[in-house]
């Protein structure tokens, strides 16, 4: 079958490609699938005036969710000329990419194609369509044929494959149908259990000229080891690793692909999970002599001493963000984090030391933060600002699938002018800290759950 898979305008600019995408076209292609991805997000940046490519590349995501409309419907040649091109391949499908940020230009890009051509299948997948986030809205859009959520190779196999005995497509694991005008969810789908059995993510299908992002992304895990009480938990199926020698093949690979881009962006929640798995990888790394650097988000792991962090530093890792949340122990205990404060710095300075860029994620207004909690954060970053380049100031938000979402009333929740204040305090003494790297996260205050999804 045909397939044509889109990202719509406006997703935040400084994100390196996909890698779900790219492993999502491999997996079709493997399958005997004809796939084109057009990253249209990528394409109108570069063509749009230099004034609004400030707004955009600087913006927060919520700040793109409304002005990113603006900016589209100054542009809708880009978007005719781009519907266009997509018609004009003849496809059997079409695939959106959704996040909140790029949810309502992509429905109007799905309106378009539908109506200049009412039998191409329109699916939409991402991290906004579960059916806590936007999933429902987009199933009940006229336009809208099939929404999948979760782990996507299986699942869209599944419905090309039934697409093509059957001439239409059904309700399926992993899917939000509409039949009748009921909506059927058929809950979660099927994940990939053996990750090395994955072809090696497309990243060929890309237009890697048209990035900010310089670095290349690549994956180590799905999943999470960590059960934190303010994560959407229930959004990520169980833990599971590749093997170092695969990693490494798919470095190889690149290498030979792009000699001139020898930087990665690991996309996982935490790089550094698996960590047997990291000191293998980094013997490899430094036994076949690659020359590449590596960053990405990272677990402050009880395991990892000083020599490890060294050996992380020698195989290419030099940049690592930790997600700290709090100085405050007790708040990280009473949501699942389990981890000493005093364990928290010793890393932090071990990996500094090391030779390797540290920036932290500072969470404001969990559940239950008091004032004292609130100082200790303060506290903290004065102790170990020396430590630190970056620091990401993220304001707390009830996201879907969290534990904390369904039960709502068992927690004390920090209100809003509280919040803002903190920040505002927190911002205040980074500054005084001389961080002038610091990033400030987008939130989109007006409703629960992060914008930047």
């Amino acid at each position: 079958m045909k397939v044509v898979l889109l990202r719509c305008p406006w997703i935040t600019i400084l994100q390196p490609p996909d890698i779900g995408v790219a492993y999502l076209i491999a997996s079709l292609k493997s399958d005997g699938h004809e796939v084109r991805f057009f990253d249209l997000n990528m394409e109108f940046y570069r063509k749009i005036d230099e004034a609004d490519k400030e707004r955009l590349i600087y913006s927060s995501a919520a700040v793109l969710i409304k002005e990113g409309d603006k900016i589209f419907t100054k542009y809708t040649g880009l978007a005719e000329e781009a519907v266009g091109r997509i018609l004009e391949l003849k496809p059997d499908v079409v695939g959106f990419n959704v996040w909140q940020m790029n949810g309502r230009v992509s429905r109007e890009f799905a309106r378009k194609i539908k109506k200049a051509d009412s039998s191409i299948v329109t699916v939409f997948g991402g991290p906004d369509a579960y059916p806590l986030w936007s999933g429902m809205d987009y199933i009940n859009e006229p336009a809208v044929d099939l929404v999948v959520y979760g782990e996507a190779e299986i699942t869209f196999k599944r419905i090309l494959d039934d697409l093509g005995r059957n001439g239409r497509v059904r309700a399926a694991p992993g899917t939000l149908f509409r039949d009748n005008g009921a909506v059927i969810d058929s809950g979660f789908g099927s994940v990939v259990e053996d990750l090395d059995k994955l072809p090696m993510p497309a990243l060929e299908d890309f237009p890697l000229g048209l990035y900010v992002h310089n670095a290349l992304p690549i994956s180590f895990t799905r999943g999470c080891v960590h059960k934190c009480e303010y994560c959407p938990r229930e959004m990520y199926p169980h833990f599971r690793s590749r093997s170092a020698s695969g990693i490494v093949k798919e470095i190889e690979l690149r290498a030979g692909m792009f000699p001139d881009k020898n930087k990665y962006f690991v996309c996982d929640a935490a790089l550094n999970a698996n960590i047997v798995q990291i000191r293998e990888l980094c013997g490899l790394i430094i036994e076949k002599g690659i020359k590449a650097t590596f960053g990405g988000f990272a677990y402050t792991h009880p395991g990892a001493d000083r020599d490890f962090l060294k050996l992380m530093r020698k195989a290419g890792f030099n940049e690592l963000v930790y997600g700290v949340e709090s100085g405050s122990e007790r708040m990280l205990e009473s949501l699942g984090k389990k981890i000493e404060i005093k364990t928290i710095e010793r890393i932090l300075k071990d990996t500094y030391e090391a030779g390797i860029e540290v920036s932290i994620d500072i969470l404001v207004g969990l559940p239950g933060e008091s004032e004292d909690d609130f100082r200790k954060t303060l506290e903290f970053l004065s102790r170990n600002g020396k430590y630190i380049k970056k620091v990401g100031v993220n304001h707390f938000g009830v996201l879907p699938y969290s534990k904390i979402y369904g039960r709502k009333e068992e927690y004390k929740l920090v209100p809003e002018d509280v919040i803002m204040g903190r920040i505002g305090e927190l911002m205040g003494r980074i500054q005084s800290l001389a961080l002038p790297e610091t990033v400030k996260a987008g939130f989109d205050v007006e409703r629960e759950g992060d914008a930047g999804r």
